[in-house]
C-alpha cells in the first residue's frame, strides 16, 4: 500500500471521565511503594523551564491538567532534587494552596489541601527551581571544551525514570499525556525540543523564549530539550516529516551520513509498519557528554556524539555502521516505545530487543553488502556465553525499583532479547511477523501494552500459540543443546539445558522453533518444527546425508550431531553461507568448552574455514577462539601453547602471502589480510607478521601526520 493512501493514527481526545481509557492502558493499583497511586491521573503538562547555562541552575512552572478519580486530600507524584517554592491546586474557580511533604526515598513528593477534592477535573501548578547536575541523567549540563574555552548544553536524559529530576510529575511509563514545553535561555543560543518551534519571543532582560507545538500523547521518559550553541543542518525530508541534525558549530560537514541513513530509516519503518511517523519533524542531535549510546526521545533523538557524527570519506566500514544502526534503532523506537509504550520498566527488555531486531533489519535494507545479520552472529556469540553461565537471568524480570530498571540494559535485553525474536521470525515468516507487529501497533496506538500484547498479536497473525513459545524464552534464563541423531526417515531431536563445563545451572525446557535444512536422496528438504521438550522424531523421507538443524544460524539454541553428521557438518562447512559457518563454529566452541567435543573437531573446522577467500566475519571468531585457547592454556604447558602458534600460523601465514596488496583490493580482502597478519603476529608469534605490523603502522602514523 503506498504511503499517502496511509492515515496517520487518530490520537485519543482526552475525555472528562478518564477511568475507562485508563482502566484499558492496563493501569493497576500496586502494593509495590515506588508506584503512584491511580487517584489521580495527568493529563496535559504545560512545562515552563528558564535556564541559566552559565550557572548551571534553572527555575520552573509546570501546570498539569489533572483527572481526580476518587475524593483525595493529596496529590502524589515523583521529584527529586528539586526545591519546590509554591503549589496550589485549581477546582474550578477555586484555589487551593497546597504544603510540600518529600518522600525522599521513594524519589516522591506529597502536595497536601486542606480540603478534599471531588472527582473531576483539577489543575496542579507548580513552581520550583534546580540545578543543572553533572549526573548524566535529568537536567544536566553537557561540559566540552571548544579552543580551549569552557562550554556547555544544558541536555535531558529522563530514562529510566529521571524526568522527575527537571519537573515535578507522574514519571510512570503507563501516566501518558500531552506536553506543552516553553524553554527560556540566553539569547544567542539554540533551544530544540519534543516538537515543531511554534514561536520565539526576545524577551526585556536579554532572554529568549522558545514555544513548541503541543506533542502527542506520550509518557514523561520520553520528553526532552537541548539548549546551547548548537548549529542545525538544512532540514532532509521524509514524505512530509522534516529531518535535521543539530551539533555544536563547525560540525556541519559530518552531518550528511546521517541525514541520509535517517531518511531512509523514516520511509523503511513507515513501510514496514504500515503507520506513518507519528511525530511532526525529526531532530538528531548530538551531544558531547552522554551516558548512553543514544536516546529515542520521540522528535529530539539524543546521540553520544561518535554515534551521530561521521565523515564518510575518512570512517572505517565498521564505524559507519555503528553509526547507521544507532540512528535506525533510535528511529525504530518512534513506533515501538513511544507511540506504543510499556505499561511498567519490566517491558524494557521487549522495547530494545524488538529495536535491535528493527536496526538490523533496516541495516540490511540500507546497505546489503554490509551483512548485518552476519555480523550479528558475533554479537549473538556474546550473548550466549553471558547465557550459558549459572548465574545467568531471564530475559523479563520483575521491576521493583527504579535500580531494577537500570540494570535491564545488557546483552540479555540487546542481543539474546534480538536473538530470540529474530529466531521466531525466521520460522514462522517474516510477512505473518511483519503482520502481527503491524496489528500490534495499530491496536495500541497512543496507549500502553504488557508483552503478552504482542504475543497476542502475533498469535493471530501466525496462527501458533506464541505466548507458550515465547513465555518458555523470557520467563527462564539459558539456552538450550538440541542434539541431533539420524533416523530411517529423517532426524531425532533431543533437548536439554546447555552447560558449561561443571556447569550448575537448574534443568529446563523451551518451546524452540527449529529450521532444518537436509539433503535427501539428492534432494533439498526443509522443515520448520517446534521441539517442546520430549524428544522429536522429524520425517524428512529418509535418512539425509547432510543436515543442519538450525538453517542459517537463526536459532537462540546450541546444536551437536551425532555421527555421521558429526563429521559430515565439518567437511562441507565451507559449502555453508558465512552466517551458518559462524553459527557451527561458534556451536563447536561451546561443546568444546563444556567438555562435550575434543580438539581435533574444531582443529579440522578451522582448517577448512580459514581461507583467503572466507569472509572477514568468519575470521573475526576463528581469531576470537584461538585467543580464547592461548589464554586459557597454562603457561608451563609448552606443548600445547606450542600447538596454537603452530595452527595459527598455519592458517593464517598463507592467506597473508596470498593476499598481497593490489591496485584494487575489496573491503572484504583488506580486512582479511589485516586479519591474518594479526592472528599470525599474535597467536602464531610469527615474527615477519609482527614486522609487517610495525610497518603498516609507522606508514599510517606518517600518513596521518602529514594530512
Amino acid at each position: 500500500m503506498a504511503l499517502q493512501s496511509r492515515a496517520r493514527p487518530e490520537a485519543p481526545i482526552i475525555s472528562d471521565n478518564l477511568t475507562v481509557q485508563f482502566a484499558a492502558r492496563s493501569l493497576v493499583q500496586s502494593n509495590n511503594p515506588f508506584r503512584l497511586p491511580r487517584s489521580v491521573v495527568p493529563t496535559r503538562y504545560q512545562l515552563a523551564i528558564t535556564t541559566d547555562l552559565e550557572a548551571e541552575t534553572f527555575t520552573g512552572t509546570v501546570v498539569v491538567d489533572l483527572e481526580v478519580t476518587e475524593p483525595v486530600r493529596e496529590l502524589i507524584c515523583n521529584a527529586i532534587d528539586l526545591s519546590i517554592h509554591e503549589a496550589v491546586v485549581r477546582v474550578g474557580e477555586q484555589r487551593y494552596p497546597l504544603s510540600t511533604e518529600y518522600v525522599h526515598a521513594e524519589e516522591r513528593v506529597r502536595f497536601v489541601a486542606e480540603v478534599e477534592l471531588p472527582p473531576g477535573q483539577a489543575v496542579l501548578e507548580v513552581r520550583y527551581s534546580g540545578e543543572c547536575n553533572q549526573k548524566l541523567v535529568g537536567y544536566y549540563a553537557a561540559n566540552y571544551t571548544d579552543n580551549g574555552e569552557d562550554k556547555r548544553l544544558g541536555v535531558t536524559q529522563f530514562e529510566a525514570p529521571h524526568a522527575r529530576r527537571a519537573f515535578p510529575c507522574w514519571d510512570e511509563p503507563d501516566f501518558k499525556a500531552v506536553f506543552d514545553v516553553e524553554l527560556t535561555c540566553a539569547s544567542g543560543i539554540i533551544a530544540v525540543s519534543n516538537s515543531p518551534e511554534r514561536m520565539r519571543r526576545d524577551n526585556a532582560d536579554g532572554t529568549v523564549t522558545f514555544s513548541f507545538e503541543p506533542t502527542m500523547l506520550m509518557s514523561t521518559y520520553l520528553v526532552a530539550w537541548v539548549i546551547g550553541e548548537l548549529e542545525l543542518s538544512e532540514p532532509s525530508a521524509s514524505g512530509q516529516t522534516p529531518i535535521r541534525v543539530a551539533a555544536r558549530p563547525g560540525q556541519g560537514h559530518l552531518t550528511a551520513f546521517a541525514l541520509h541513513c535517517a531518511t531512509h530509516a523514516l520511509q523503511w519503518f513507515e513501510e514496514y509498519y504500515g503507520i506513518p511517523y507519528p511525530a511532526a519533524k525529526l531532530d538528531l542531535v548530538a551531544v558531547p557528554d552522554f551516558a548512553f549510546g543514544a536516546m529515542e526521545n520521540l522528535g529530539c533523538v539524543t546521540f553520544r556524539e561518535n554515534l551521530l557524527l561521521v565523515d564518510p570519506e575518512s570512517a572505517s566500514r565498521t564505524e559507519l555502521e555503528r553509526v547507521a544502526t544507532v540512528i535506525e534503532h533510535e528511529i525504530a523506537h518512534m513506533w515501538f516505545g513511544d507511540l506504543v509504550t510499556m505499561a511498567w520498566w519490566n517491558g524494557i527488555w521487549l522495547n530494545e530487543a524488538f529495536a535491535t531486531f528493527m536496526e538490523l533489519s533496516c541495516a540490511d535494507a540500507y546497505r546489503p553488502d554490509w551483512e548485518m545479520w552476519t555480523s550479528f552472529g558475533l554479537l549473538r556469540t556474546q550473548a550466549f556465553e553471558t547465557d550459558a553461565l549459572a548465574a545467568t537471568r531471564p530475559i523479563e524480570y520483575r521491576v521493583d525499583t527504579p535500580d531494577d530498571a537500570e540494570a535491564m540494559f545488557d546483552i540479555l535485553t540487546y542481543e539474546k532479547g534480538a536473538s530470540v525474536l529474530r529466531m521466531f521470525e525466521q520460522w514462522a515468516g517474516p510477512e505473518r511477523f511483519r503482520s502481527g507487529i503491524g496489528a500490534y501497533l495499530r491496536a495500541h496506538s497512543y496507549s500502553n501494552t504488557e508483552t503478552a500484547d504482542l504475543w497476542t498479536s502475533l498469535s493471530e497473525a501466525t496462527n501458533t500459540d506464541v505466548v507458550a513459545i515465547m513465555d518458555s524464552w523470557i520467563n527462564q534464563g539459558g539456552h538450550p543443546l538440541i542434539t541431533a541423531s539420524p533416523t530411517p526417515h529423517g532426524v531425532l531431536l533431543h533437548q536439554t539445558r546447555f552447560r558449561n563445563l561443571n556447569g550448575s545451572a537448574p534443568d529446563a525446557t523451551w518451546q524452540v522453533p527449529i529450521r532444518i535444512r537436509a539433503e535427501v536422496d539428492g534432494t533439498t528438504v526443509r522443515r520448520s518444527v517446534l521441539h517442546s521438550g520430549e524428544p522429536l522424531a522429524v520425517d524428512l523421507g529418509g535418512t539425509p546425508t547432510q543436515v543442519t538443524i538450525n538453517e542459517e544460524a537463526s536459532g537462540f539454541y546450541r546444536s551437536e550431531y551425532q555421527s555421521p553428521w558429526a563429521t559430515s557438518v565439518l567437511t562441507t562447512a565451507p559449502e555453508s553461507s558465512p552466517a551458518e559457518q559462524i553459527g557451527i563454529l561458534d556451536d563447536l566452541w561451546a561443546l568444546f568448552s563444556a567438555g562435550r567435543s575434543s580438539i581435533e573437531p574444531l582443529a579440522v573446522l578451522l582448517r577448512g574455514l580459514l581461507t583467503a577467500e572466507a569472509s572477514p566475519l568468519v575470521w573475526r571468531r576463528a581469531s576470537g577462539i584461538l585467543g580464547q585457547l592461548v589464554a586459557l592454556t597454562p603457561i608451563d604447558h609448552v606443548g600445547l601453547q606450542h600447538y596454537w602458534r603452530d595452527l595459527a600460523q598455519e592458517l593464517a601465514v598463507p592467506t597473508w602471502k596470498t593476499l598481497e596488496p593490489t591496485s584494487e583490493p575489496s573491503h572484504a580482502q583488506q580486512e582479511v589480510r589485516a586479519l591474518s597478519i594479526a592472528l599470525a603476529g599474535t597467536v602464531g608469534a610469527y615474527g615477519p607478521a609482527r614486522q609487517e605490523a610495525a610497518r603498516l603502522f609507522a606508514l599510517q602514523t606518517t600518513s596521518a601526520r602529514h594530512s
